[in-house]
């Protein structure tokens, strides 16, 4: 079977043991997938480091607690990402969603210049039709989630 924690940790501050105990889980699912002839893309494993309330030159000291390695399968180095996609949500190492909303609103600005450029009919009922069916559910996905509460992050 597979182990516990596949992919995620959200703990506040992991430990050695838990540490180690993810990177043994890494390990049994490389093997998991060997057994069942299941390649892994080992350039996608990613890692993200929540540093919240530290400071750019903290973090990049050798012997902050928050600069663990992990290994893939074929033993090279993970490397940590500033920010990393899942399941549509983009999480930044910061914790902030200011990145997520930037691009969801760039991706909803396309998606609605995409329609206006191929339909050419601006009736009221088909304009709300092309945004309903195009332009808000990237708008909308997890919205409750990430929802917007900063003036900066609506306008």
């Amino acid at each position: 079977t597979l182990p516990q924690s596949l992919s995620r940790a959200w703990t506040k501050k992991l430990g050695e043991q838990d540490r180690d105990s993810l990177q043994r889980d890494l390990n049994l699912i490389a093997n998991w997938s060997r057994r069942n002839n299941m390649a892994l893309h080992q350039q996608k494993f990613e890692v993200l480091n929540y540093k919240l309330n530290s400071t750019k030159p903290t973090r990049a000291l050798p012997f902050n607690a928050e600069c663990y390695q992990y290994y893939n399968p074929e033993g090279d180095i993970i490397d940590a990402e500033y920010g990393v996609k899942d399941l549509g949500i983009y999480l930044t190492e910061d914790g902030k969603w200011v990145f997520h909303i930037a691009t969801i609103s760039t991706e909803a600005k396309r998606m609605a210049g995409w329609a206006l450029g191929v339909f050419r009919d601006r009736s009221k009922g088909t304009m709300l039709t092309l945004y309903k069916a195009l332009v808000r559910p990237k708008l909308d996905y997890c919205l409750a989630l990430w929802s917007p509460t900063m003036i900066g992050d609506i306008a």
